[in-house]
């Protein structure tokens, strides 16, 4: 355990975060209809994903073989995430399968923001391994997670058009993007 691995790993754990927000913020300032896309993908997946922490509730292997030690920063990162866990949520891991559920749908819609992530994710994933937070178990149960939400997402689209939702008066303000036409007064 070099210190500053951990801080490399910790970093890229904690990247996490960046591609929670940033991800579907994107397509709410480009594209509504994308971003209401996404969300149904992301709350079926976290209603999954905590779902799968009742039903079979594990502990993170630094439960038992205790935490990464590392330098300032992986000492914060580890105080934080260990603070802020339930005590039973590894099974399935959600920061595998949001990932690989934000990565599926830039692929689709986002193709350069999908390479630009994609090396940052892959280190997220090793991460939550290196540094204890999950078994490798966790993220195959991530990724079945990931793959139901992307089914229910093809669906939602399926049954939706992708009209820009109308407000009593007129379009909802930033709703409109260049493919949408225009709302018929």
């Amino acid at each position: 355990d070099h210190p500053l691995l951990v801080d490399l790993f910790t970093g890229c754990y904690l990247f996490f975060f960046y591609y929670l927000i940033a991800g579907p913020a994107h397509y709410y300032f480009t594209n509504v209809n994308l971003f209401r896309k996404i969300g149904v993908g992301m709350f079926s997946l976290y209603g999954l994903g905590y779902l799968g922490y009742i039903l079979v509730p594990a502990i993170g292997p630094h439960e038992l073989m205790g935490a990464r030690e590392g330098s300032f920063f992986g000492e914060v990162g580890n105080t934080f995430v260990i603070n802020h866990s339930n005590g039973f949520d590894a099974f399935p891991s959600i920061h595998f399968g949001a990932t690989f559920f934000l990565l599926a749908f830039d692929w689709e819609h986002y193709r350069l923001r999908f390479w630009l992530l994609l090396l940052p994710t892959l280190g997220l994933w090793v991460a939550t391994v290196f540094l204890r937070y999950h078994y490798f178990v966790d993220l195959l149960g991530g990724l079945v997670v990931a793959l139901v939400a992307l089914w229910i997402t093809r669906e939602f689209s399926r049954s939706r058009t992708d009209e820009v939702p109308i407000g009593e008066d007129s379009l909802i303000l930033g709703a409109q993007d260049k493919d949408v036409p225009a709302a018929q007064s």
